[in-house]
């Protein structure tokens, strides 16, 4: 843009506020009166009050609640006991019982019975002690097992007096190390009616690797 050109743009700019200032100062006293002319008029109307006293609200009485009736007890029925019946006879039989408990039974010397057993009996003879019979080393070695069955017989102190191989393990190793650890213990000797007695017994042991 040339310098004339942006003189002329700023010139113009100038005049045409200068045109609006002029217009806006000659209208004002126009757009006052105007404005003052439409202002609304308050007209003043005189008004009465009359104040009133609120109406007088009269209680109006609750109705009292009606009594209930009495109430009655009510009367019992009169329960009729049935007259006891009579006692019953007793039959033949009953009284066929009754005499025979009356009579007291008497025993005919040297009929008395012997108890069966008495108290502290012992039906067999049994060890004093648990028996652990010895697996002997050799046998563990070669490991070897089975189950040995014997009898053996306990005399009236308790001692074992005698036994009888009935089923061998396959090694007489085990089988005499069985026998070896019965004979040696003590046992409780059996007991019958009050005296001891000799017995027989069986025992077995299985001789197995853990």
């Amino acid at each position: 843009m040339t310098p004339n050109n942006q003189t002329l743009k700023y010139t113009s700019l100038a005049v045409s506020i200068a045109l609006h200032a002029i217009l806006f100062f000659f209208s004002f006293p126009y757009i006052k009166t105007v404005v003052s002319d439409s202002e609304p008029t308050l007209y003043s109307v005189p008004v009465s009050l009359s104040m009133s006293a609120p109406p007088t609200l009269e209680p109006t009485p609750e109705a009292l609640p009606t009594p209930p009736p009495p109430k009655t007890p009510p009367q019992k029925k009169a329960q009729l006991t049935p007259p006891p019946a009579p006692p019953a006879k007793p039959s033949p039989a009953q009284t066929n019982q009754a005499s025979a408990k009356s009579v007291p039974s008497t025993t005919l010397p040297g009929t008395e019975s012997t108890p069966s057993e008495l108290p502290g009996d012992r039906k067999s003879a049994i060890p004093s002690s648990p028996i652990v019979p010895v697996y002997p080393k050799y046998a563990l070695n070669f490991e070897w097992t089975g189950t040995v069955v014997a009898e053996f017989t306990i005399d009236e102190t308790g001692k074992v007096v005698g036994h009888r191989l009935i089923r061998t393990s396959g090694h007489d190793i085990l089988d005499e190390s069985f026998i070896r650890s019965v004979t040696s213990r003590h046992f409780e000797p059996k007991r019958v009616l009050g005296k001891f007695v000799s017995d027989t017994i069986q025992l077995r042991h299985e001789y197995k690797l853990r």
